[in-house]
């Protein structure tokens, strides 16, 4: 069967806009309008790429959280497990996706102000969704600040049959089950029906198996005292990192009657908190230690969007975050902390959006909107010599209320050797935002010409006045060929997590013997310029090539910076007030990335043979310079020859075989050598390489049994790939290596009540 015009790539529905066509096959004519885009466009007519993600064979494969999804997309880079702070991780455009990439579900934005970036695992509602919807490409100009890397939308079903149930349980080794629910359907007559849909998610692992070279953590045992032996080494003179757990889970509710929907969540996530770190800085060896969060969302909406000149919605939405009570770390060699360290943080986020479409006339159409964000905070803290528990709604603490400790002790063998004062006021910090956006949409009459236009405006707490232009076209000379090209602007506000994340003391009041303090800092917003040209051309009605680049420009981008002249002797003296410590800063640095793909997708039914080949290769080039010193007068420049994290070369290849209700599909993908990092300590800028390629190989497979009854399973990483993941943006201490999952395997069953 011909796929020109009806795409769809069966080990998983990807609609790659600029890959592949938007695939009406099923019947769900609402995926022809992206809810993601502001002005209700198909998302041909996008100038932005743009990828539609069909809910069905999320579930196919038993994919449970978004990096499961992105891991198999060209263009997509993605790490697993990750690290404890932010979960799994992901690069979006060349840019670390928790914290470039504005996450929605159902439009509603669910990182909380806290965090430095979203957390990422099964607490989603990725095997409940009906789609999810990815506009790549800088797009604060539709969703303001975060937007940077560009908008993935989580969408979830309205369920239109009278009763609806569906649930799978799965099996993983080693020693890790997942089990999701949806229960539905549809209640009332003619106009006055109510949509409901309950979903929950579990998922729970004793051992989830990591590989971290041993070249990377082997220690001499004099290098480390007595008491740091004993929470590094194991056996062979690495650390103990097996039996680590995580948890995630997820409860919620969504209900739709005529024009009104109202939508609640429960999402919460646990991790060892060694995840991410290197094993030299903080400790692996006690399954016990822990770091996680509950977060908690309420959105009601109001959508009038049925045919008609103007469409128009309100929504309002309420977000809350706090750690788990005793979350906290071990810390080894780390400079400023030794042994046990306890984290909090907690916000609140309220948001109220009016957006409206006007269709002009049959080519023109002009969204407008308005949007209002107001947080309230303890930012993200660490280094805390005691467990920390406030059950007061007030964020306002008098300097009694400093310690308000939850009944977990100290042992003697583990009490915290900090250098950082023992009492850390916890800030009541808050931010608000207003912004605005209009834009315009035009295509000609025979639709070869899609063009569009529009701007935002916002004001922020931090005083700034930051507009957000974008432009686009489509052409399409030909009905086999089309070319896309678009330039956008992002920007992120600064986050409470940089402000506050900050320790330090003047050099001579530390040789007089006092501790670090934390401190808010400066931080500039991150700018961004991107620009994207490609072209799409249908060789055959089963072959289709795509060429794509893509390049953006970014200022302000920030950077770890650790002032260490008080343990370094090859300093001269420093005055009395210079500043020791760690912290972040964004000043004084500029960036730029491009990057050029090759896509081809070949697919061809025969007889009852469905082959799919989808194969891309991307190249990226890079560079990022900081200055080395502030108010130095000979301070210099230091040109980084590539852009951090992101490989210089990237290949993916999905070969799927379907025949006889049986699937089965090979997921290869390949990234080359690239900058782990970059960082400055004391005036010199550091950056790191990863020096070594890494291959990734995933079998998957899926079997219709009956009607309501299916079996999917996997071999992941099958063949033990030592990977190195995106590195965690926050260690203290350079680290090359992320850990990665070893091989494992997933046996699962699926059954659906319709």
């Amino acid at each position: 069967m011909p796929f020109h015009g009806h795409a769809q790539q069966d080990s998983l529905k990807i609609q790659l806009f600029g890959h592949d066509d938007l695939n009406f096959e099923n019947g769900k004519d609402k995926r022809s309008i992206t809810s993601t885009n502001r002005l209700a466009n198909s998302p041909d007519d996008m100038a932005q790429e743009v990828i539609i993600i069909d809910g069905d064979e999320i579930r196919k494969f038993g994919y449970a959280t978004l990096v499961d999804v992105l891991k198999s997309i060209p263009g997509f880079r993605t790490s697993q497990p990750g690290n404890s702070e932010e979960g799994e991780t992901f690069l979006m455009r060349g840019l670390y996706g928790n914290d470039h990439a504005k996450i929605l579900v159902n439009g509603i934005p669910i990182k909380p102000e806290a965090v430095r970036g979203m957390p990422i695992a099964s607490q989603l509602p990725i095997r409940h969704a009906e789609r999810i919807e990815i506009v790549l490409g800088p797009s604060s100009s539709s969703y303001g600040s975060d937007a940077m890397a560009g908008v993935i939308n989580i969408v979830l079903p309205e369920i239109d049959r009278p009763v609806f149930a569906w649930a799978d349980v799965n099996l993983l080794t080693p020693r890790i089950s997942e089990f999701n629910l949806t229960l539905g359907g549809k209640v009332g007559r003619g106009k006055n029906i109510l949509n409901y849909e309950i979903f929950a998610s579990s998922h729970r692992a004793s051992d989830i198996n990591i590989l971290i070279p041993e070249d990377s953590i082997r220690v001499k045992p004099g290098e480390l005292s007595q008491w740091e032996q004993q929470l590094f080494f194991g056996e062979a003179g690495v650390p103990e990192i097996d039996d680590l757990e995580r948890e995630s889970r997820l409860l919620g509710a969504y209900l739709k009657y005529r024009w009104f929907e109202v939508s609640a969540m429960n999402m919460y996530r646990n991790e060892h908190s060694g995840l991410g770190n290197n094993p030299l800085a903080q400790s692996y060896h006690d399954p016990g230690l822990s770091f996680g969060e509950n977060i908690n969302m309420f959105s009601l909406k109001y959508n009038d969007v049925k045919e008609k000149r103007y469409m128009q919605k309100v929504a309002i939405s309420a977000l809350s975050y706090r750690t788990l009570t005793n979350s906290s770390f071990y810390g080894i060699t780390n400079y400023l902390s030794n042994g046990k360290n306890f984290i909090y943080g907690r916000s609140i986020d309220l948001q109220a959006e009016y957006s409206g479409v006007l269709k002009i006339n049959p080519q023109m159409r002009m969204a407008i909107g308005t949007t209002a964000d107001y947080s309230v905070s303890h930012p993200f803290t660490n280094y805390l010599l005691r467990p920390y528990r406030n059950d007061d709604f007030s964020f306002n603490l008098a300097d009694g209320d400093d310690w308000l400790e939850t009944g977990s002790s100290q042992s003697d063998g583990i009490d915290s050797t900090s250098e950082i004062a023992s009492t850390q006021f916890l800030e009541r910090y808050v931010r608000y935002n207003y912004g605005g956006f209009v834009h315009f949409s035009y295509k000609t009459r025979k639709g070869k010409l899609a063009l569009e236009a529009g701007t935002r405006i916002d004001y922020n707490s931090f005083d700034d006045l930051v507009f957000t232009p974008k432009a686009g076209l489509v052409y399409r000379p030909v009905s086999r060929l089309r070319i896309r090209a678009y330039y956008g602007t992002g920007y992120r506000a600064p986050r409470s997590y940089y402000l506050y994340n900050n320790y330090y003391q003047d050099y001579g009041a530390v040789l007089d013997g006092e501790s670090l303090e934390r401190q808010r800092v400066d931080i500039l917003a991150e700018e961004l310029d991107g620009a994207e040209f490609s072209i799409e051309w249908n060789i055959t009605e089963d072959l289709k090539l795509t060429g794509g680049y893509y390049m953006h420009y970014m200022i302000n981008k920030v950077m770890r910076q650790d002032n260490r002249a008080v343990i370094d002797s090859m300093l001269p003296p420093l005055p009395y007030d210079a500043p020791i410590g760690t912290g972040y800063t964004t000043n004084d640095s500029y960036s730029l990335l491009n990057s050029f793909m090759l896509t081809a997708h070949y697919k061809k039914k025969f007889k009852k043979v469905m082959l799919d080949f989808l194969a891309s290769y991307e190249y990226a080039s890079g560079w990022e310079i900081v200055e080395e010193e502030d108010s130095t007068p000979d301070a210099e420049e230091v040109r980084v020859a590539g852009y951090r994290y992101v490989p210089g070369h990237s290949v993916k290849a999905n070969f799927t075989i379907s025949a006889f209700d049986f699937t089965l599909s090979l997921r290869n993908s390949l990234i080359g050598n690239y900058v782990t990092d970059i960082f400055r300590v004391n005036r010199r800028i550091n950056f790191s390489e990863s020096g070594r390629n890494y291959y990734n190989l995933d079998i998957l497979l899926h079997k219709q049994l009956f009607r309501q009854l299916s079996i999917f399973g996997g071999v992941y990483n099958t063949l033990n790939s030592v990977q190195s993941g995106i590195p965690n943006v926050a260690i203290n201490s350079n680290w090359s290596f992320n850990p990665q999952y070893g091989r494992f395997y997933k046996l699962g069953l699926t059954f659906k009540l319709n």
